[in-house]
């Protein structure tokens, strides 16, 4: 019951409520009293009667529970004269959609102009600054490739890294973004469709966190034109935040599309309401799981953050039902329902993911340098427009760029919040609390320091980013500074509740201009001066795309890059042209990578030779001669048709060094040079263990050898050892001279083959050098290079069964690979 509180009326128009007061009969709720005389009318709006926050002065005392409130229409001057807080709007109504249909179009604008010009270059540019906007360009294309023309999944691609190839289940896939990007790629494009999903990012978010805000509002607030006009406002500041249009100029689109994080935290706020009220809110568990799950599939790391905003929240419920001495039986069944939902979409990169999972790194990387500063909170982004060269002088210090800057008016507003309605805002000052924490990362640092000097002793401040980075899973994360776009979810709440609470205390003619101005404030301090680059590819990328046939191009400049380091000259638009021709490339981009889609390339004498005079350095003796030793056996191999050189990349004498190798014939010349390279009898046995059969040996091998008898080998150091083998265009015979591991009473080691994973049959090696062959049908080879496995029974350590100082482990020796045709 509710005797004694006091509750706060609104002047509606034309209806106010009628209902029980002292002393008068309950009318019933669709009762209403015409209009004369006194004047009473019906309030319109229905919603919950609580207690109310400290607002003004328009209050009305009851003894017993309150329905609907009635009025004399002649109250409603002397009430609109105290301000009551719950001043209502007729056109405003608690499930409308007129408002999230004005917050889409606003948001639509602000990001036109936010982004412009890039609305009048939508099918040529996209934002970036050469850093790795190709690659989320790249990966549109790629999903789109892999499901519709490959019909394999995009989880693994030997497109690039080719013949090695790398599993792309760790890697800034943007699966989700690439699997919308479909229809509109079909129609117009990937350079199309990657801006649209870019600029429709901001206006997704921007109504998921307006719902956001205004959800929790609801819970304080009655329907009213104060409490739209803060929603939205608070919307700007999670839709477009500094962080967002940062990590566009730096072409990371991935955290550039931070579209379903409100959308989980409504969901999930809707859940908790309804399990309080006795309801098991199936609607919104659902939708908070598939939001999860969206998420999830945009970037990895957007799980990690929902996971970590969810513990306030539930700890905030869970003190909730303590205090009520009640079980939250409903609320458990509905986080179940919820985490099955977020867990279904999500089953089939766990097979793809555990495969690579020891590729989890080690330490704690670059986490220092990719660390907030303290100072970056409150110095703007170096793109401003008009802060831009100030934000220099002060972030000179810093070790990143300023990208957590979290905007003085927003800020200014959060803080309003967060004194003026602690109650409501207390768990989400604690979200923003642990955000801001861990966008600092693993130490305190202040402009560019993380050691301070403490009257002669040095200390430096461990912070929760270290206890974090233990944890499975969620440790993978090298990059702290990304926390501020969660940060910013936080205080777009805190600034929707100050903001509120500031249009209340201002002159009713003062309301709209009080929001237009917090608004523009806000959108102005995080205003970015996005850099844009050309992706259109040249028109000789189309020429090969209509060549015939699955083959492979040796495309300069050449590179391979991870998120810790590059090898040879790797440019992500390069790769991204690959939409265009659709040809197997050998460099690449990928977030991990086991050591082999490196080392691979390196011993390759020729990728070896272009790497060294890509980073200028000089080349080995006699480079010439043996990369034109491995040439023939590598255009077999690899199926290589051309070399292509982008020249406004490609560093001088690369270009000319590679054709001299290659042998290439011009083909066309200008911005996209392109050279025919001529075919020649391949060997048809390949000599292991010397550099011109480098290109043969996959994962699994040890360094080049010579045994006794000056017989060059290679020997097999895990029980599954790769070679890659030429395609003979029909059936034929592998034939390899093998002998295993020989010490005393060692077991049979046996061999079992599989070519591209057909299987070629199990053998038992005789202990010695011997000769095996086995015949491999048509059916089993593929164009371009052949991945032919070895599988062996076991492995030892020469150090442990012979007493030799050999640590390695070992299972068999090759000496020689050979493909015949069969007739």
């Amino acid at each position: 019951m509710l005797r004694g509180r006091r509750f706060h009326l609104t002047p509606a128009s034309p209806w106010v409520g009628i209902g029980r007061t002292p002393g008068r009969r309950a009318a019933s709720s669709s009762s209403r009293i015409r209009a004369g005389g006194d004047r009473s009318v019906l309030l319109g709006l229905h919603f919950p009667l609580q207690p109310p926050h400290p607002r003004g002065r328009g209050s009305v005392a009851t003894g017993t529970p309150l329905e609907y409130l009635a009025f004399p229409a002649s109250a409603r001057a002397g009430i609109g004269q105290e301000r009551p807080v719950f001043a209502s709007i007729p056109s405003v109504r608690a499930h409308s959609l007129l408002p999230a249909l004005l917050v889409t179009v606003a948001s639509a604008l602000l990001a036109l102009g936010a982004t412009w010009p890039l609305p009048r270059l939508l099918s040529t540019h996209i934002p970036g600054s050469n850093v790795d906007e190709g690659a989320f360009l790249w990966n549109l294309w790629w999903v789109r490739f892999a499901l519709l023309d490959l019909r394999q999944s995009p989880l693994w691609t030997d497109y690039i890294f080719y013949p090695v190839g790398v599993n792309l289940a760790t890697y800034t896939l943007t699966l989700l973004n690439g699997l919308l990007a479909i229809p509109i790629e079909r129609v117009a494009g990937p350079i199309m469709a990657a801006n649209l999903l870019f600029l429709g990012s901001p206006i997704l978010s921007a109504l998921g966190s307006y719902w956001l805000v205004r959800t929790v509002l609801t819970e304080h607030e009655p329907p009213s034109l104060e409490r739209e006009l803060a929603s939205f406002v608070g919307g700007l500041v999670a839709a477009f935040p500094t962080a967002r249009f940062v990590y566009a100029a730096l072409g990371q689109m991935n955290f550039a599309s931070t579209t379903w994080l409100p959308f989980f935290l409504v969901g999930l706020l809707r859940l908790c309401r309804g399990a309080r009220a006795g309801r098991l809110p199936i609607l919104a568990a659902t939708g908070a799981g598939l939001s999860f799950a969206a998420a999830a599939l945009t970037e990895l790391t957007y799980a990690v953050f929902l996971v970590l905003f969810a513990v306030p929240l539930l700890a905030g419920e869970a003190a909730w039902w303590w205090q009520k001495r009640m079980l939250p039986g409903r609320l458990l069944l509905g986080l179940a329902l919820l985490a099955a939902t977020a867990t279904l979409p999500l089953v089939s990169l766990v097979p793809a993911y555990l495969v690579d999972r020891e590729l989890a790194q080690a330490g704690l990387g670059e986490a220092a340098r990719f660390s907030a500063d303290l100072l970056s909170f409150v110095v703007p982004s170096r793109l401003h427009p008009l802060l831009g060269g100030v934000a220099r002088e002060w972030s000179a210090e810093f070790r990143d760029l300023p990208i957590a800057f979290l905007g003085w008016v927003t800020l200014a507003l959060a803080g309003l919040g967060a004194v003026a309605c602690w109650r409501a805002a207390r768990v989400w000052v604690g979200a923003a609390a642990l955000f801001a924490l861990l966008a600092l990362g693993p130490l305190l640092t202040i402009n560019g320091q993380d050691r301070f000097d403490l009257d002669g002793l040095v200390v430096s401040v461990p912070l929760p980013f270290l206890l974090l980075h233990y944890l499975p899973l969620v440790g993978a994360n090298r990059v702290p500074n990304r926390f501020s776009l969660v940060l910013m979810l936080a205080l777009a709440v805190l600034v929707g509740l100050g903001l509120a609470w500031l249009l209340r205390h201002l002159p009713r003619r003062a309301i709209l201009v009080g929001a237009l101005l917090a608004g523009g404030l806000v959108f102005a301090e995080h205003r970015v001066a996005l850099p844009l680059r050309s992706a259109t590819p040249p028109a000789g990328y189309h020429q090969l795309h209509a060549e015939a046939g699955d083959f492979a191009i040796l495309q300069l400049p050449l590179g391979w890059r991870n998120s810790y380091g590059t090898l040879g000259r790797e440019w992500t638009i390069v790769q991204a042209f690959q939409w265009a021709h659709e040809k197997r490339l050998f460099g690449g981009n990928t977030s991990r990578n086991p050591p082999i889609a490196f080392t691979y390339f390196q011993r390759v004498p020729l990728f070896h030779s272009i790497i060294q005079l890509e980073e200028g350095k000089p080349l080995r003796l006699n480079a010439l001669a043996e990369d034109q030793a491995g040439v023939p056996y590598l255009v077999a191999l690899f199926d290589l048709r051309y070399l292509v050189v982008y020249r406004p990349l490609t560093p001088p004498g690369v270009e000319e060094y590679t054709r001299a190798v290659l042998g290439a014939e011009l083909v066309e010349e200008g911005e996209l040079t392109i050279y025919r390279v001529p075919r020649l009898p391949p060997p048809r046995r390949v000599d292991l263990g010397t550099p011109a059969s480098a290109g043969a040996l996959g994962s699994g091998w040890g360094e080049d050898e010579v045994g006794a008898g000056g017989v060059s080998l290679v020997w097999a150091t895990a029980r599954q050892a790769e070679l890659f083998l030429p395609a003979p265009g029909g059936a034929a015979t592998i034939r390899l001279r093998i002998t295993p591991l020989l010490y005393p009473e060692m077991p049979s080691q046996r061999l079992r083959l599989r070519l591209n994973g057909y299987d070629l049959g199990e053998q038992v090696l005789p202990p010695d050098w011997s000769e095996l062959s086995v015949v491999a049908p048509a059916a089993a080879w593929r164009s371009g290079a052949n991945r032919l496995v070895l599988e062996f029974a076991h492995l030892a350590s020469p150090q442990a069964v012979l007493g030799t100082p050999d640590p390695r482990q070992l299972a068999a020796a090759l000496d020689w690979v050979e493909v015949e045709p069969l007739p």
